[in-house]
């Protein structure tokens, strides 16, 4: 009965399983009795008790994938030695590996063979990355005069949209060479400049490029 007196290293090992299977053979390609059957003597009841059907353990998947990469995001956000303007490049660093380290994205096979975690992704894009990190990091630059747009929000979405799937090389797999994600780099932050987040210069305060 240890699944009873363990409960939270049960559901670990639930989720541990199916996202493997997840990224193997693909979420609609996994049925529950797939994951039981990975997990080395546990019940089907077992299962049932912490999850009532397949797209629940998506979630809780999803959401433990998640939990590592807000973490990085809040401390960065709660820094109160950078500017926003140095938080997103702190960030967008980070997230391409242009510093040492690198952001906690989760490495994982084709994602576009897995279009209902794709779905979870973009609905994150809008529910929590953009709203919740990036808009308050554009606010506070527009603030603290290291950033100059007048559409903090829109912008915020589109850094988050761009930055979670046109640069992310779990996505964009079609050939693309390192000489072709440097070009989207560069047009990335070309176009972050032109918004007013940057300065070819690097300077702080700046006027928006227009």
């Amino acid at each position: 009965m240890s699944r009873n007196k363990y409960p939270e290293e049960t559901e670990r090992k639930i989720l541990d399983a199916a996202l493997h299977l997840f990224m193997t053979k693909g979420y609609d390609n996994t049925s529950i009795q797939d994951i039981i059957d990975s997990l080395g003597g546990l019940t089907k009841g077992a299962v049932y008790h912490h999850f009532s059907s397949k797209e629940e353990i998506l979630d809780a998947v999803m959401r433990e994938m998640d939990k590592e990469a807000y973490r990085f995001l809040q401390s960065v956000k709660e820094n109160p030695s950078l500017t926003g303007y140095d938080k997103l490049k702190f960030i967008f660093e980070h997230m391409t590996g242009g510093e040492e380290g690198s952001f906690p994205m989760p490495t994982a096979p084709d994602m576009r063979k897995n279009p209902q975690m794709l779905s979870r992704q973009l609905a994150s894009v809008y529910e929590t990355l953009a709203p919740d990190f990036i808009q308050p990091m554009l606010e506070e630059g527009i603030a603290d005069g290291s950033i100059c747009t007048d559409y903090p929000r829109e912008l915020a979405e589109i850094i988050a949209l761009l930055n979670m799937f046109w640069l992310n090389p779990l996505i964009c797999r079609e050939g693309d060479s390192r000489e072709r994600m440097i070009k989207r780099l560069e047009f990335f932050e070309d176009m972050m400049q032109k918004q007013g987040v940057g300065r070819k210069d690097g300077g702080g305060d700046h006027e928006t490029n227009k």
